[in-house]
């Protein structure tokens, strides 16, 4: 008796050694899904830019079904989308044993020049009956603006004279900057006189 015992508590170890063993090669083997950011040049505050976001299965599965997404922060947005929409869905369909897929998404950063800009990548894909979901961050680092901008003001001026403010601005980047506005606070003891360009609204 104390014999039988004995043989079913081992049986029963061996068996459990080797689905513990079965699932961690079934983890490895769908653990292998590595992504990278690629971006061919300097972020700059208003100029738009292409990044792209590569997948590769070095798994020993088909990736079936993969869909990714791309999940902006706050002050990015997608190229010709409202400002609202900050999530971007691609189809990448079946990506095969050592296969890799390249997508691109064209982008804006919207303000926080010299800040960080960090962006998600998620990955879910099909092995069999059950879905997986893998992700990735990166970080933008935004260094530089498509515009400078820049205003010269008097050292002093007096009460009840009038004095004039100069506004500088040039365009740093290769593409042309549309429907741009200036936008101009003063302290309300100040009284618009007259400007180089008449306002279109306000003064």
């Amino acid at each position: 008796m104390i014999f039988n015992w004995f043989r079913a508590i081992i049986l029963m170890a061996i068996i459990g050694l080797l689905g513990v063993a079965g699932f961690y090669w079934f983890e490895t083997e769908n653990s292998g899904v590595d992504f990278s950011f690629d971006i061919t040049e300097a972020i700059a505050v208003g100029k738009p830019f292409d990044i792209f976001v590569n997948v590769a299965n070095n798994s020993g599965n088909v990736l079936a079904d993969a869909q990714l997404t791309l999940i902006l922060p706050e002050g990015v947005v997608l190229a010709g989308e409202p400002e609202e929409k900050n999530v971007s869905n691609k189809t990448l369909g079946d990506v095969g044993v050592g296969g890799t897929n390249s997508q691109s998404f064209k982008l804006i950063v919207l303000n926080g020049l010299n800040s960080v800009k960090t962006l998600e990548a998620v990955m879910v894909y099909a092995n069999g009956s059950s879905r997986f979901e893998e992700s990735k961050i990166f970080d933008l680092l935004v260094e530089e603006s498509a515009l400078d901008l820049k205003i010269e003001v008097p050292e002093k001026a007096l009460s009840a004279d009038d004095f004039e403010i100069k506004i500088f601005y040039k365009n740093n980047s290769d593409v042309k900057i549309d429907n741009m506005e200036l936008n101009i606070d003063y302290p309300p003891v100040f009284k618009f006189s007259q400007a180089g360009l008449s306002p279109d609204e306000g003064n």
